[in-house]
């Protein structure tokens, strides 16, 4: 019975089954008592396609219309909107920007504390030439304050000022202070009192120097000086350049800051950089830069007792001081040549220094002066952060997050030296000064966090024969001395 009842309704589904798919074949009889009504038909008219196609293209165009107003209402309120929108961020100090780079205020900061003390200093902190050092001490080297951004993408400036502190008080001076255009990368303009092109070491923030101080180099170069640079790189940063034109006051480092021009005559400053390797990302030799940098420029019966004194950088020993009666006067060239590389947390740097001024004793001497100079340094991550140079390091185990931070050992022999055939001429007394100045520096450098810098150095300065120092007229061809500093930036 059961199975009666199976074969039956398959029957059933089967004749069914057969009559949907004829159905199609009926619709399509314009008579016959067979054709089913036009609402049980599976198969649509051509008509109906049409009409349903029309009704989703309507709906679409509905959707755009809609997605474009919304669009014309943001555009509206854009236009009608005065300015542009900003956000603030609290990276490498506090910025201020818009979305679309029009605009980018950074405000920012440091604090550089410094503390020198020298191993059986003499007592002779008069002004040379009645003495030759300064007292140990802890001192300011810097609070330093800065604005600096970009106002409608093509345009930038900086603004910054300087405290530092000596024996007679505060000094207050100005800094890097200038406006640039800066459209295109392989050629901008920068004019104000700026760091002139010549020499890494003194291109270089105090920040990111691997030593606490300068090289010895650094002294027979300019620094800040009121100049008109331009700059740019080529073939994605495989050379970069600049060429600048100053007032050049710079007889030695700094002198040119904020300082207007006094004889009318220019210096002249250009620099090239090599970089081959920059753009293979694996190569060892990526970071690998030369340079070569030189300047031309003029003085005009310039004294040399008051303008061209060495002193050094780290322990502030002043071991040459020319006779009265000698000028810078005439022209003066520069020529440099520079080495850096690093990988991973190793780092190399080196630069050489040729110059030469024209020197007279009236009435009868007029010769050339060369002064040569050169250093070499060294950096090694203990904690095994990368190095990269001119920047600060970044800790992979900060302090407060269960780390330590970085550490950092470097070194550094230095040399400077003035022509002694040339001093004699110039009646300098050189026994009690020396035409040479060496030195050895070593250090450590502690980065809790990427913005607190703790360091100390040791230092060895060589005073080729040895100098006198008054009144007592003590002689020493050598001292030892430490510096060490606290560095805070924002």
């Amino acid at each position: 019975m059961t199975k009666g009842r199976s074969a039956g309704a398959i029957a059933l589904l089967a004749a069914a089954f057969a009559a949907a798919l004829s159905a199609p074949a009926w619709a399509h009889g314009d008579d016959g008592p067979e054709a089913l009504p036009r609402e049980l038909s599976l198969q649509e008219t051509q008509e109906e396609r049409l009409k349903r196609i029309e009704d989703q293209l309507k709906r679409q165009q509905d959707k755009i219309d809609e997605q474009q107003r919304k669009i014309d209402q943001l555009e509206k309120q854009k236009g009608d909107r005065k300015g542009f929108q900003l956000y603030a961020t609290f990276t490498e100090g506090f910025h201020l920007m818009d979305d679309e780079g029009n605009f980018d205020l950074h405000i920012g900061g440091r604090v550089l504390l410094h503390l020198r003390d020298v191993m059986g200093l003499p007592h002779s902190f008069a002004a040379p030439p009645a003495g030759r050092t300064q007292p140990d001490t802890l001192y300011v080297n810097s609070f330093y304050l800065i604005s600096e951004g970009t106002i409608f993408r093509e345009w930038g400036y900086r603004v910054t000022g300087e405290i530092g502190t000596n024996q007679a008080g505060p000094i207050a001076r100005p800094e890097t202070n200038y406006v640039e255009w800066k459209r295109f990368k392989e050629f901008s303009v920068r004019a104000g009192n700026l760091k002139v092109p010549i020499s890494p070491d003194t291109i270089a923030s105090p920040l990111f120097l691997d030593e606490i101080e300068r090289s010895v180099l650094a002294f027979f170069v300019p620094n800040f000086e009121l100049a008109i640079m331009s700059y740019g790189s080529l073939w994605e940063s495989v050379v970069t350049w600049q060429a600048a034109v100053s007032n050049g006051r710079s007889f030695t480092a700094g002198q040119g800051r904020g300082r207007n021009d006094d004889d009318g005559t220019k210096e002249w400053i250009g620099r090239i950089t090599v970089a081959p390797f920059v753009q293979d990302k694996e190569s060892i030799l990526r970071l690998l830069r030369v340079g070569i940098a030189g300047t031309t420029g003029r003085a005009t019966d310039v004294p040399m007792q008051a303008n061209f004194a060495p002193t050094s950088t780290e322990l502030a020993v002043t071991w040459l001081t020319p006779n009265t009666g000698n000028f810078l006067n005439g022209r003066r060239m520069r020529a440099a040549l520079d080495f850096s590389w690093s990988y991973g947390p190793v780092s190399l740097r080196a630069e050489g220094l040729y110059r030469t001024d024209k020197v007279t004793r009236p009435p009868a001497v007029d010769e050339r002066l060369l002064t040569k100079a050169w250093y070499a340094q060294a950096g090694f991550v203990l904690t095994g952060e990368d190095k990269l140079l001119d920047a600060r390091i970044k800790p992979l185990h900060p302090v407060g997050n269960g780390g330590f931070g970085a550490v950092e050992l470097v070194g550094r022999v230095a040399l400077g030296s003035v022509e002694r055939e040339t001093l004699e001429a110039l009646a300098t007394d050189l026994t009690a000064n020396t035409n040479r100045m060496a030195s050895v520096t070593i250090g450590m450098n502690w980065w809790p966090v990427q913005n607190i810098r703790i360091s100390i150095d040791g230092i060895r300065e060589q005073y080729y024969g040895g100098i006198t120092f008054p009144p007592n007229n003590s002689r020493e061809s050598h001292l030892y001395g430490i510096l060490a500093r606290f560095q805070v930036d924002f």
